[in-house]
């Protein structure tokens, strides 16, 4: 059997790479034991901004497990969790599990990407999800707990769980090996291709 062109190898691996990149990965956040994870192998980075950091597991079972609560804040400040996450270029979407418990109409859960705000919730709402769509290129993420100038109601905060971004571009490292898993199966597909073709012309002669 003849070796494979090099220009197929090499379009092949392209093809493959721009899959992989197009695809990109899902990272899941669950908050295990009030614990963010490391997510190696894709771009999402996390922090905490505002007058109060986020913090888990949240002790007010505004949801059932593990979840992320937002810090504890006083009149006209604001408690913020952010996630700063490259996408692919097919765009992607961030979705997540979320409970208030707040004054009605003033203390507010809001979600915001890019410095617009996409979702507005206060008073009493548990068990509820939301998904959102992030665009290509690097998104900002702002999960928000805001308080107006008085009055405070219920639990007086949020929670967040299983968060869920999709179009993740993968790390350098993860994309070449993943590509790499492609590229072997295309190879593996063209030399069975090739076998069947000869054993084709061998019965035909």
């Amino acid at each position: 059997m003849s070796k494979l062109p090099r220009v197929f190898l090499l379009s092949s691996l392209l093809i493959a790479c721009s899959a992989v990149s197009l695809k990109g990965d899902i990272v899941n956040e669950t908050f295990t034991d009030g614990v963010i994870e490391s997510h190696n192998g894709t771009s999402v980075v996390w922090s905490n901004g505002g007058d109060s950091s986020w913090y888990g597991p949240g002790g007010d079972a505004l949801l059932s497990g593990d979840y992320y609560q937002s810090g504890q804040i006083v009149h006209n400040q604001i408690s913020s969790l952010f996630a700063v996450v490259d996408i692919t270029t097919a765009g992607g979407t961030v979705g997540a599990d979320y409970a208030v418990s707040s004054e009605a109409g003033f203390d507010r859960f809001e979600v915001w990407i890019n410095g617009s705000n996409v979702f507005s919730a206060s008073g009493i709402v548990s068990g509820n999800t939301g998904t959102f769509d992030l665009l290509s290129g690097t998104n900002t993420i702002e999960f928000r707990y805001e308080k107006d100038g008085s009055v405070s109601s219920g639990v007086d905060a949020i929670g967040i769980d299983n968060v869920e971004i999709t179009g993740v571009v993968p790390e350098p490292t993860s994309i070449i090996f993943l590509a790499v898993l492609a590229l072997f199966g295309i190879v593996v597909r063209q030399r069975s291709r090739t076998r069947e073709e000869s054993r084709m012309d061998t019965s035909q002669t």
